[in-house]
């Protein structure tokens, strides 16, 4: 089990840097007969964009936000632009340096554990 997370977690991680996770904003655009609301799912607050998919939506800040907790992450990485900074070009934005390889792993998993959860949520229809 612990191989295949790992190979998810590379996969969704290679995906979502590259801007090819599909987005209900993006499918809107590209069929809207199939995806009828650009409007993220979960929260209906806000268009679902790849930034609000993944930090700015308040869910997934809490999301965030428990895990700098959990891991005794330092305070740096609690805003939305610290987080979207890392995750999208590996670099925190005031120190403009790579951030260490085992919190950019930890990111790694957070991205996919994002993902699957969304979908388990839209699949089932809970939230």
């Amino acid at each position: 089990m612990k191989g295949h997370f790992t190979f998810d977690t590379l996969y969704i991680s290679l995906r979502f840097s590259n801007y090819f996770l599909p987005t209900a904003a993006l499918q809107h655009v590209w069929d809207p007969s199939v995806t009828t609301s650009p409007l993220y799912r979960l929260c209906q607050q806000d268009a679902e964009t790849y930034h609000h998919f993944f930090v700015s939506c308040s869910l997934k800040l809490n999301f965030w936000s428990s895990i700098f907790e959990r891991y005794s992450l330092p305070v740096k990485f609690l805003t939305v632009d610290e987080i979207w900074s890392v995750l999208t070009s590996f670099v925190s934005v005031n120190e403009q340096t790579t951030v260490d390889t085992d919190v950019l792993c930890l990111f790694g998993s957070g991205i996919t554990t994002i993902w699957i959860y969304h979908w388990r949520c839209i699949f089932d229809d809970n939230s």
